[in-house]
């Protein structure tokens, strides 16, 4: 069966469904994408071009990797299959001067269903832009032109994992000795994805990580989706936390490229919670700093933001538009150390802006043992923020990318004329719009992967959510 590759297009990603009677994601499909990868790279860069492989622990990974691979050395670049693997490994593999990779593919579908999986293209600049998967696809589907394959197509095999961790090793040591994490009880939450050996790693280096929970790759994911941004997943977590009266606890997706905490009192650490403490370790140090966010975030999280010292820049949801949102700041040049999602996306300069969320964990765990030395919590870093109590998001399906553009300009018209809102006029992306007395806020926009409109709204209670949804009813019914 023939698979419309274009379709399969999910933001800088690809994604679709690879366990099912008719699947998207096939050998053949990936061996297509794998080659056009490899033209395009070669079109780029010249030959020879060498391509790191990773996965994570899907079902369907070992399989679509095998085809990728197969497609980029017909495509004629030399192979690195990493095995296991994860997205921020593969990051920092086409920066390894051993290594000399010209680029890297992730074969995830990161939080989504079991059933599902994807691809991460990854180059020395970071991930791809959409217009770039644009022209990969229209490689895969071929131009008109032969394929030039090299000579030589080698494959190696590498497990990059132990490299990537001394990485991770070098800046826990620096900030806090030899045994960096002795003391601190620490519950990790692999969520069966390809994370688990980072309780392996804390306990080289003293943490007593005796209460973590699904480490073992499973690719059917049996106890949770692997989602920091997942209420059951978390709560979860936070349960572990608590029984094993640990200190924190963190949770990644299948790929690492996202984390989150729970803390010792079980409460979450993630979201807009999870960006107040990365914002207020990195303004601890750098005073008047720009953190870049995606645009689902409260005024408070903004005034946070202003009371320690930084300034907040939100913008569009995707991960890769607040990356480049960030590097757009450095090149004018402003100081911005940190780019980060509401999902658990986040990218420092101090790590070249790579979507790392295992750099993040590390960090914000050596923040967790220098204040148990000290006595105190982590949670000292977030204990003046305050969010809005009750939020909800509503999805709502139209077809039509004209009925839904339409159904954006009728929500401002009406709310421009409503005195008890004020309505954002340089709003990144949909339309924003604040209660005037400060106790709710929506944001009506357009998803970036399928024919949604998406309503976030946070409240000080659910009564406050309850009117905005009736007063939108009309538009989104």
């Amino acid at each position: 069966m023939s698979v419309d590759l274009a379709k399969l297009k999910s933001g800088t990603d690809i994604r679709g469904a690879a366990v099912a009677n008719s699947p998207e994601l096939t050998y053949d499909a990936a061996m297509r994408i794998g080659a056009g990868f490899s033209c395009w790279l070669a079109d780029k860069n010249g030959l020879p071009i060498t391509v790191a492989v990773g996965r994570d622990s899907r079902v369907t990974g070992e399989n679509l990797a095998q085809g990728i691979m197969e497609g980029l050395s017909q495509g004629g670049a030399r192979v690195i299959d990493t095995g296991m693997s994860t997205t921020p490994a593969m990051f920092e593999i086409v920066h390894h001067p051993q290594f000399n990779c010209d680029a890297a593919v992730m074969v995830t579908a990161s939080h989504l269903p079991s059933d599902r999986n994807g691809f991460k293209f990854i180059l020395k600049t970071g991930g791809l832009t959409g217009a770039e998967l644009d022209e990969i696809i229209i490689q895969s589907l071929g131009d008109g032109r032969p394929r030039s394959p090299s000579a030589v197509t080698e494959r190696s095999r590498v497990d990059f994992i132990p490299f990537y961790l001394n990485k991770l090793t070098d800046i826990a040591k620096a900030s806090l000795g030899e045994h960096a994490f002795e003391g601190l009880r620490v519950v990790v939450d692999a969520g069966n994805g390809g994370g688990g050996f980072y309780a392996q790693w804390l306990r080289s280096l003293g943490a007593d990580t005796s209460g973590s929970v699904n480490l073992e790759p499973d690719g059917t994911f049996p106890a949770h989706q692997p989602n920091p941004e997942n209420a059951e997943a978390i709560a979860a977590l936070a349960a572990a936390v608590t029984e094993s009266n640990a200190d924190v606890g963190v949770i990644f997706d299948a790929d690492c490229d996202r984390a989150a905490l729970v803390a010792g009192d079980g409460s979450p650490i993630n979201k807009e919670r999870l960006i107040a403490l990365c914002s207020a370790m990195i303004l601890r140090s750098e005073r008047g700093a720009y953190i870049v966010t995606d645009s689902v975030v409260s005024p408070q999280l903004t005034s946070f933001i202003e009371r320690h010292g930084g300034h907040h820049r939100r913008w569009k949801r995707g991960y890769k538009n607040v990356i480049t949102e960030a590097q757009r700041l450095i090149e004018e040049g402003k100081n911005c150390g940190l780019a980060i999602e509401t999902s658990g996306h986040a990218a420092l300069r101090g790590n070249r802006l790579l979507d790392d969320g295992m750099y993040l964990a590390t960090l914000l765990l050596i923040e967790a043992a220098a204040a148990k030395r000290n006595g105190g919590s982590i949670l000292s870093l977030v204990s003046d923020l305050r969010l809005p109590e009750a939020e909800a998001e509503t999805r709502v399906k139209i077809d039509s990318k004209e009925r839904r553009l339409a159904v954006l300009e009728e929500v401002y018209a009406f709310m421009k004329d409503n005195a008890d809102y004020s309505v954002s006029i340089n709003e990144p992306e949909g339309v924003r719009c604040d209660r005037a007395d400060g106790k709710a806020w929506f944001l009506l926009r357009a998803s970036l992967h399928d024919p949604l409109l998406v309503l976030n709204i946070k409240a000080e209670t659910n009564a406050h959510i309850e009117a905005i949804k009736e007063m939108l009813n009309k538009y989104l019914c």
